[in-house]
Order: structure tokens, then C-alpha cells, then sequence
């Protein structure tokens, strides 16, 4: 009785420690955006958004290889396999970083050819190549934090990241406009992966590979990542509308508006990379898909909660800090109310874990592929305005909640088309 208490006194001591420095780090992640709009025009916030969303497609790069560790290391370790968890690390690590080198060159090549009217926009899409890399290898890293379950260094390295963009975004964005934004990412991420690597992790031979493991990710992570590549498609299909049609001040003020949507996603981020090593680790350890889907639920309604108790504050505070210190950004405060309704939903979609657990990844993907369908015809067919981009963004993200929900309590229940 007295060693359980103990552990228990432990594992929440962890807990908290981790949800504060999370949350500091959620709180930076969110304020970023507010700090390099008091530098910036909306113009080259427009650039900026540009640059950073065009650079989250470049995660799709490595074919899921990565996507395919993230769902392997957890259970590996859970199952005590520590040496093929790090002959698998080392072949992602090896191969993730070809491929990405490999697809770079020929972007960079292609951006060189195409000719832009705007040549401020094509600079924009040559830096948002400059972020995959260092953005790819600090993942890994993270990755392997997560997975050995040091979740202290994590959420505190998240944090200092965090912060690192932050300070130097502010030293050089006023001499470089949203080139300093961009640059202050790519130093951040690099450094840190330096240091996670030299500092925290064991060494890995980055010249090992296998080809029977490299299959086996792509196996794995292929599915996971097509599914990704759909998420991320309906998470940015008002943004890429937005850069054919709008001009870049107001692709900048739009940015902005989003910032609520993007603290949901970094929500989503924190407690899923809280929640989801911790629920792998214990499928590996031998709980079932019933288990893992109550609690996963579990965890949802309780960011849901967190967030609609949240919601006064911020709107409050985005709605004094817009109109004292960003006028120019004006426009964006009647957005972020719907955006903060979208972003309850995408903060709380945890139950998906069920169905990478089960390591049937290709149910995500054809619910994403369904989704990114009815979100590209709702943006074909409403009246191109950025009130109505919102209200579609929102309806989105309740659908997106809403099958979710329903796909991982059929598939842990092994209901309808899921029996084996």
C-alpha cells in the first residue's frame, strides 16, 4: 500500500510538472504569432504564413517512415525489445533523411524554374524548404524522448524551443521582415536537435539500415501518412484558396485570425504526445482496444472542458491585445470567435490512438480523404469571404470530432466491418 502511494505521488508530481511546462510552452507557441505581428505588416505575415505552411507538407517527404516509429517505438519499448527499437531508429533516422534530401533538391529545382510574378512569394517558398530539415530531425529526437517515457525532458525541451523561437525571432525579424520569423525556426530546431542528440540521447549508427525494417515502417507508416497528409490538407484548404485568390496583407491578417485553431492543434499536440506513448506503451504491455478507447475518450472530455472554461479569458485577452497593440490587424477579432469553437474540437480528438494501437492506420485515411472531400467542395461552393472560410473550418472540425468518436468505439468494440 505504501509503494503504491508512493508511485502514485510520483506519477502525479510528473504529471503536473509536465503540464506546466506544456503549458508555458502552449502559452509561447500561441503568443509567437501576436509578437511577430507587432514586427511585421500583414503583408509579411502573409509571406511568413506562406512560408510555414507550405514547410508542413515536407513531413510527407519521407513517405512515412517516421509516421511509422511513432506508432513502433512506444510498443517496442513497452514489450522490453530495446536493441530492434534502436537498430529501428537508426534505419528511420538514416532513411527519413535521404528521402527528404532527396525530394528537397528537386523542389528547390522546380521552385528555381517556375516563374513567380511576385518574387518576394517565391523567396517565401525557398525558405519554407530551408525549415523540413532541421524541422525532421528534431522530431526524431522528440520522438525518442516520448517514447522512452522521459517525459520531464520532453515537455521542457518543448518548452525552451519554444522560447528560443521567440528570442531570436525578436533579435533579428526587425532587420529581416518574415525572413527573421522563418530563420528563427530553422537556428531553433537545429540547435535543439544538437542538443537533445549530444545531451539526452544514447548515440545512434546513422549508418545502419535494414532493409526488413524499412519495409516494415513503410507498412506501418505509409498508411498513417497518407492519412496525415489528408489532415493537414483540410487544416491548410483555406489557406492555399486564400494564396490563389487573396492578396498577401490579407493572407496576413487571416493568419492571425487563425490563432486560435492553432492553439487547439497545439493543444491537440501537447496531450496527444502526453496521452498517445503512454496508451502505445500499455497496448504493448497487453491492455486491450476497449481499455485504450476509454481512456483516450476520457482524456478528450477533459480537454474539452479545459478549453470551454478557457474560452472567456482568451477571447478576452486576443481582443484587448489586437485592438491596443496590432490595429492593422483589426479585421481578425470577429474571426477568432468562430476559430476558438473550431479549435475545441481539434484540441479534444484523442481517440484516434484506438486505431493506430491496432495498427490499422488505413481507417484514418479514408475518414481524412472523406473529410478533405466535403471540406474542398464547401470552399468551392460558399461565397469566397474569410467569414464564410471560418464557418466551413468549424464545420470541419465537428465532423472531423464527430466520426472520429464513432470509428474508434466500432473498431474497439470489433462492431460492423471492423470483426476480424
Amino acid at each position: 500500500m505504501e509503494l503504491s502511494n508512493k508511485y502514485n505521488f510520483i506519477r502525479n508530481k510528473e504529471l503536473i510538472i509536465y503540464i506546466t511546462f506544456t503549458g508555458l510552452a502552449a502559452g509561447l507557441g500561441f503568443f509567437r504569432n501576436f509578437i511577430f505581428a507587432y514586427f511585421l505588416s500583414p503583408e509579411n505575415m502573409g509571406y511568413f504564413s506562406m512560408a510555414i505552411t507550405v514547410a508542413t507538407y515536407g513531413v510527407f517527404l519521407q513517405l512515412g517512415i517516421t509516421h511509422g516509429l511513432n506508432r513502433e517505438l512506444p510498443v517496442r519499448l513497452g514489450k522490453g525489445e530495446t536493441e530492434n527499437a534502436e537498430y529501428l531508429v537508426s534505419t528511420a533516422h538514416k532513411v527519413s533523411s535521404f528521402l527528404q534530401i532527396s525530394s528537397l533538391f528537386f523542389y528547390f529545382l522546380i521552385i528555381f524554374i517556375i516563374p513567380f510574378e511576385d518574387l518576394t512569394k517565391k523567396e517565401a517558398f525557398f525558405f519554407a524548404g530551408l525549415i523540413v530539415l532541421p524541422n525532421q530531425f528534431l522530431t526524431l529526437a522528440m520522438l525518442r524522448l516520448r517514447s522512452e517515457q522521459r517525459l520531464i525532458d520532453y515537455a521542457f525541451l518543448q518548452f525552451f524551443k519554444d522560447f528560443l523561437i521567440v528570442f531570436i525571432g525578436i533579435l533579428i525579424i526587425q532587420y529581416t521582415d518574415y525572413k527573421g520569423a522563418v530563420l528563427s525556426i530553422i537556428l531553433t530546431n537545429l540547435m535543439l536537435y544538437l542538443i537533445i542528440s549530444k545531451k539526452y540521447l544514447e548515440p545512434l549508427n546513422y549508418f545502419y539500415s535494414n532493409r526488413k525494417y524499412i519495409l516494415y515502417l513503410l507498412r506501418i507508416g505509409f498508411p498513417i501518412m497518407i492519412a496525415g497528409l489528408m489532415m493537414n490538407l483540410y487544416l491548410t484548404m483555406d489557406r492555399l484558396f486564400l494564396f490563389y485568390s487573396a492578396s498577401v496583407d490579407i493572407v496576413g491578417i487571416y493568419q492571425l485570425a487563425l490563432l486560435p485553431l492553432s492553439l487547439g492543434i497545439i493543444v491537440r499536440g501537447f496531450t496527444s504526445e502526453y496521452v498517445f506513448p503512454k496508451l502505445l506503451f500499455r497496448y504493448g504491455e497487453g491492455k486491450n482496444l476497449n481499455y485504450i478507447f476509454n481512456k483516450s475518450l476520457k482524456g478528450s472530455l477533459w480537454v474539452v472542458f479545459g478549453m470551454i472554461c478557457l474560452a472567456p479569458i482568451f477571447l478576452f485577452i486576443t481582443d484587448l491585445i489586437v485592438r491596443n497593440f496590432l490595429p492593422l490587424y483589426i479585421d481578425s477579432v470577429p474571426l477568432m470567435k468562430i476559430y476558438y469553437l473550431a479549435a475545441i474540437f481539434a484540441s479534444a480528438n484523442l481517440v484516434e490512438i484506438v486505431i493506430i494501437a491496432a495498427n490499422k492506420p488505413i481507417y484514418i485515411f479514408f475518414e481524412n480523404l472523406l473529410i478533405s472531400i466535403i471540406a474542398f467542395i464547401l470552399f468551392v461552393a460558399i461565397p469566397q469571404s474569410l467569414t464564410g472560410y471560418a464557418y466551413v473550418v468549424l464545420c470541419i472540425q465537428i465532423l472531423k470530432f464527430s466520426i472520429s468518436i464513432l470509428n474508434s468505439y466500432m473498431f474497439s468494440r470489433n462492431i460492423f466491418f471492423y470483426k476480424s
